[in-house]
């Protein structure tokens, strides 16, 4: 399975210690490469390494404090303007992109939770000059 191979070279997780519990739907890529996220649990002890040729580093945060926070724009330059995506910060972390996009889609298929997760976000300095008339 391509979703455990992956994981044995981005983290040396051994993919025998994997109890796969089912998938969710298809995602695409910033690269435009179709990915299957496929769900399962490790033990709490397992050694995960991170691979400096395929990530960064590995950080480990409470699914329930994922599924609480509120989503807060995230900047991303293009060319020259920012354009702003929906992130989950825990602790000193930022969540953004396909590894969001796979969370909010176990949280509504895997745990039928309803999270609001919009496309797009404005600037955190944006100010609206539409006044509201009453």
């Amino acid at each position: 399975m391509v979703a455990l191979r992956e994981a044995w070279e981005e983290t040396a997780l051994n993919p025998f210690e994997v109890t796969l519990l089912g998938d969710l739907p298809m995602e695409r890529a910033r690269s435009g490469m179709t990915v299957k996220p496929v769900v399962g649990l490790i033990p709490p002890d397992v050694k995960l390494i991170a691979q400096p040729t395929e990530i960064d580093r590995i950080f480990y945060a409470p699914l329930k404090k994922l599924m609480e926070s509120q989503p807060i724009p995230y900047e991303v330059r293009l060319a020259h303007q920012s354009v702003y995506f929906p992130s989950l910060r825990v602790e000193n972390e930022i969540v953004w992109g396909l590894t969001a996009r796979i969370l909010i889609s176990l949280f509504q298929y895997g745990l039928n939770y309803q999270k609001n997760w919009p496309f797009l976000l404005n600037s955190p300095n944006f100010h609206s000059q539409i006044k509201n008339k009453k």
